[in-house]
């Protein structure tokens, strides 16, 4: 057999629901505000480091400033100008500008400590000399650089930023390139201030430790890192680092598998742009310190909730089951007086006093029925006592008597045959109900008895459709009503009386009709009857009011007895009682 589950405790469902409710409202309240904080986190942190970035720009534009300074200090130096004429130098011309140089070289000097810049200067003559005051001085030409590809920029801008590049000392160097020119305006020489990259890559190092800060130009070349490998190399496609950042100064992008929260910053001067990478755990580390926080104060909060809901639940579902148990009593008990005294909330003491009314209820109700049922009782009782009157046997055994004394012995043996089958079907009872056709033969033994008496005065008349033999019908309420028809049909102005007892179904109801053509009823007679048929008095072989009883006690109000005032050939009475299987 298929065992059916037991449903789950009211205490199990309600913890189960809160806690589900209480997870998930943590669980997501706590998602959103950390995703929100940590949101909020990563732009607080990226302004600082654009801030930090824009510090330093302003000191990249202040060693601009000074290079730009220091190279318009050589560049237009009196003592040089002898330089910026075409054709080649004189052995005195040579010496003369290399006594100049000298001159200078205590300048350089002195601007060098001044300044904080680390550089140096070129000269590169169209004619083939040059000076330079670096490591390798003379070392290159200005044919070296004419395959440069930013050196046809220098001949068009006239002044031109030259991002990093390696010197033939392989030192990485940022140079102002500017053109010499004659007095009619021709190109004869290139002059090179050239600044070393660590003087960019110092200002920021020592804000670099597990984050990266480096220049790039504005065609994606790094400028300055603390990783000298890199420099010089094209690292980005700026229309790609264009659409990464767009109009905000920060993005988190990932590379190499974690994700890194780069900032950048703009220096208009120079037209830089001024990159810093930071691991983005590194960033978030306070940010997961908070968020083991959050779970420990989720944690406690849902500890605590829990608790309540323990509580409640408990509260809840306590006096629910005192109030299952005694249910469970008032069930068991026969004296039906067990009290609900279960307490908790306001709904569940409400409940306790409907379940005490509806228990005082079922109380009276129990007494009601005890109540109906002995009357039942005592109707059945009156029933069985009546069933067989003095009068009806005095009757019967004188009529056996006048026969015999007349020599009819087939009467005699006749009548007693019909008295037999009724003592036996009035003392064989086992039950109230009966089948239809075993009421009809009480009847037509009922009628022999009486045909006897009356002879040709009485005759009765049976119909009945096959179909309802088999119903039910309550034992013995036919025979009073054609006893009735017999005693009050006949009188001075009737000799002889018809009785037809017709049996047919109306509306899912069984009305049985018996039908006389006696004296019928007056006004008077009919007042005695109803009056007889609401009392107790037993008239008959069974009385009316015991019949009248019987079928409200079985069936209800709705069925009954009924008498015809309108049949005006004699006496109809209508008994409706539903159709039983």
């Amino acid at each position: 057999m298929r065992k059916h589950r037991r449903p789950l405790k009211l205490k199990t469902i309600l913890i189960i629901l809160s806690a589900s409710i209480i997870i998930c409202t943590l669980g997501i309240s706590g998602i959103i505000s950390f995703q929100m904080f940590e949101r909020l986190m990563v732009q607080k942190i990226s302004n600082s480091r654009v801030d930090v970035l824009t510090q330093i720009s302003e000191k990249v534009s202040a060693i601009k400033s000074n290079a730009e300074m220091l190279s318009n200090l050589y560049f237009y130096n009196e003592n040089l100008t002898d330089l910026y004429h075409e054709g080649s130098y004189t052995r005195e011309e040579q010496e003369k500008i290399l006594e100049n140089f000298k001159n200078i070289e205590s300048l350089s000097g002195m601007t060098q400590a001044a300044t904080g810049l680390d550089f140096y200067y070129s000269f590169l003559m169209e004619n083939g000399y040059t000076y330079s005051t670096g490591p390798a001085k003379n070392a290159q030409s200005l044919a070296d650089y004419r395959n440069k590809l930013w050196f046809l920029d220098v001949l068009e801008e006239k002044e031109k930023w030259i991002s990093t590049y390696e010197d033939s000392q392989g030192k990485s160097i940022v140079s102002i390139a500017r053109t010499m020119t004659d007095e009619n305006g021709d190109f004869i020489g290139l002059f090179l201030f050239n600044i070393y990259e660590k003087n960019f890559s110092q200002v920021f190092e020592s804000l670099s430790d597990k984050n990266d800060i480096y220049i790039v130009d504005n065609i994606g070349n790094i400028v300055s890192h603390r990783n000298k490998e890199l420099i010089g190399i094209r690292f980005y496609d700026m229309d790609v680092m264009n659409e990464m950042f767009r109009e905000q100064n920060y993005n988190i992008i990932e590379k190499s598998q974690k994700k890194y929260l780069f900032s950048i910053y703009k220096n208009q001067e120079l037209n830089w742009i001024l990159v810093e990478e930071i691991p983005l755990e590194l960033l978030l580390g306070d940010v997961k310190s908070i968020q083991r926080r959050m779970v420990m104060i989720g944690l406690i909060i849902f500890s605590v909730s829990m608790l309540v809901c323990f509580y409640i639940s408990h509260r809840t579902t306590r006096p629910l089951g005192e109030l299952v148990h005694e249910l469970e009593k008032v069930g068991k008990s026969e004296k039906n007086d067990q009290k609900f005294e279960a307490a908790g909330w306001r709904e569940i003491n409400t409940i306790c006093e409907e379940c005490n009314y509806m228990n005082q209820r079922i109380r009276s109700l129990v007494t009601a029925i005890k109540d109906s049922e002995k009357k039942k009782r005592a109707a059945e009782m009156g029933f069985m006592q009546s069933q067989m009157s003095p009068h009806f046997l005095y009757n019967t055994l004188f009529s056996i008597r006048c026969l015999v004394d007349m020599g009819n012995k087939q009467g005699a043996i006749g009548i007693i045959d019909a008295f037999t089958s009724i003592l036996k079907y009035i003392l064989s009872y086992k039950s109230e109900f009966v089948d239809v056709s075993q009421e009809i033969k009480f009847l037509e033994d009922y009628s022999i008895l009486q045909k006897y008496r009356y002879g040709d005065q009485f005759s009765l008349e049976i119909i009945c459709p096959q179909e309802l033999y088999q119903k039910k019908v309550l034992r013995m309420i036919l025979e009073p009503l054609v006893e009735n028809s017999l005693f009050h049909g006949l009188d001075d102005e009737v000799d002889a009386i018809h009785v037809t007892v017709s049996f047919q179904v109306c509306d899912g109801d069984m009305l049985i009709t018996v039908t006389d053509d006696g004296v019928g009823f007056t006004d008077e007679n009919y007042m005695e009857l109803s009056r007889k048929i609401r009392s107790k008095e037993q008239s008959n072989m069974i009385g009316m009011n015991n019949i009248r009883e019987r079928i409200k006690m079985n069936f209800g109000k709705k069925y009954g007895l009924s008498i015809d005032t309108n049949y005006e050939d004699g006496a109809r009475i209508i008994v409706k009682i539903p159709v039983l299987e």
